[in-house]
């Protein structure tokens, strides 16, 4: 453990500001050997290193990965995996989707988490895995420190996407956020939204979701593809003082849609009370006002 912490203190003074090659992210550490050179993969043969999860990756707007195992001279070992995104948003997204709850947080890049043997964390556009085996009761703390070496060699702002902030925090359910790259809530013209889960009563929750769109002409375009939709459908859409309240044909069980956009914004939450409906469109709008998202 001294030579990890001693590793990281002296890699620290060097990070990397900004997006690096995946290849060169991968740190030198004291008293452990890595196994050769990093494997790269694309996205055409991502499929070769994780196979049925890496739809899922591609979805999420994948560049390259790399990894690489390292060895002491007690035979413990420890394999780094780094997946480049393309932006905060994707890397968050696919880290959220492994992501359990609840979960062991660490304070490491934007977010981080421990979970028997792995130690993930997303920073910038990177999701990154570090996993030890036969590392004992060091387990926990030495992935720990590796993983901190690995965020100062990518340097940066260690932040998750501004919009995720906007969620008014009273009765979220904890560790619900999650970023969904396309199909949102099963609709193709929703491209993508960041989304988390309230509590409606003690047993049930209710989704709400913040879209955040390329500009204010793509935010009107699938405000009115949506309305569109649920017209055709049949169902009622009532409009009051620009937020919009009707039942999604594609889950009518969640409780009505309150929805309002503005900008290249638009978000919304299915609640069966049209009062913590509102009440959640004007906290979010007031979220997005004073994280500067919003005029």
């Amino acid at each position: 453990m001294r030579s990890l912490t001693a590793a990281f203190l002296c890699l620290a003074m060097f990070a990397t500001v900004g997006h690096a090659d995946v290849k060169g992210l991968f740190p030198t550490m004291d008293g452990w050997e890595p196994e050769g050179d990093p494997g790269i993969y694309a996205a055409d043969n991502l499929f070769e290193y994780i196979d049925g999860s890496a739809d899922l990756y591609l979805m999420y707007n994948f560049k390259e990965m790399g990894t690489l195992s390292y060895f002491d001279h007690q035979g413990r070992g420890l394999t780094i995996d780094i997946y480049e995104h393309g932006s905060n948003a994707n890397a968050f997204g696919i880290y959220s989707q492994e992501r359990p709850s609840p979960m062991d947080k660490k304070e490491i890049g934007a977010q981080a988490y421990y979970d028997y043997g792995i130690l993930n964390f997303c920073q910038g556009p990177y999701y990154v895995k570090v996993m030890g085996y036969d590392l004992d009761e060091f387990d926990e703390d030495m992935l720990t420190v590796v993983a901190k070496i690995v965020s100062a060699k990518i340097g940066g702002k260690k932040e998750l996407p501004k919009a995720m902030a906007c969620f008014p925090t009273e009765a979220i359910v904890p560790n619900s956020q999650r970023y969904i790259a396309k199909n949102v809530f099963g609709h193709g013209f929703l491209h993508s939204a960041f989304v988390a889960q309230y509590r409606s009563d003690r047993s049930t929750t209710t989704r709400a979701f913040i879209i955040e769109a390329n500009d204010e002409a793509d935010a009107g375009k699938m405000l009115e593809s949506y309305l569109s939709f649920v017209r055709e459908k049949g169902g009622a859409v009532s409009d009051n003082g620009g937020v919009y309240r009707f039942e999604d044909p594609a889950s009518r069980s969640a409780g009505a849609v309150n929805l309002k956009s503005s900008g290249n914004y638009i978000w919304g939450i299915s609640a069966k009370s049209e009062e913590t409906g509102t009440a959640f469109v004007t906290g979010v709008e007031s979220n997005l006002k004073a994280m500067g998202l919003l005029e």
